[in-house]
């Protein structure tokens, strides 16, 4: 019977294991989509790519996402990408959707952005200060956003 219960117990140390191992497989294929993602926009934004280069980087973002269910990283890069593209809807939603999984100053600071441009200034106004609260270096470029419209 000891016999049994301790195959039994390593069978599904095993299989804990064997469980283990393919998330970390899947986290670090997310991980590395998400990286190329933040690298082709980097290059978008540095006048070095085409935007174009950005469309061809959302089915990646979305398999990091898909990859990684609890990745903010995935998240937040899928949020900045959509932003980037202008598209505020889709932005928007994935950035509440990421800060349900943890708050970030930065995703305040790109809510505001969005509220900005669908002209509620209001809640811009609100969003930039708790962005600018929560991390002092946030400051800046609030202002700026709040100035440039």
């Amino acid at each position: 019977m000891r016999r049994v219960i301790g195959s039994l117990l390593l069978l599904m140390t095993l299989a804990g294991l064997v469980l283990q191992l393919r998330r970390a497989d899947r986290r670090l294929e997310s991980g590395q989509l998400v990286w190329g993602v933040r690298q082709r926009g980097q290059a978008v934004l540095a006048g070095q790519a085409p935007g174009k280069v950005l469309v061809g980087a959302i089915p990646m973002i979305l398999r990091a996402r898909e990859l990684d269910r609890g990745s903010i990283e995935a998240v937040t890069a899928a949020g900045d990408l959509f932003l980037i593209l202008g598209r505020d809807e889709s932005a928007e939603r994935i950035y509440l959707e990421g800060q349900e999984l943890e708050p970030r100053p930065e995703t305040y600071l790109n809510l505001g952005m969005i509220a900005l441009r669908r002209g509620d200034r209001t809640a811009a106004k609100e969003l930039f200060a708790t962005a600018s609260a929560l991390d002092r270096q946030l400051r800046k470029p609030a202002r700026e956003a709040w100035d440039k419209d």
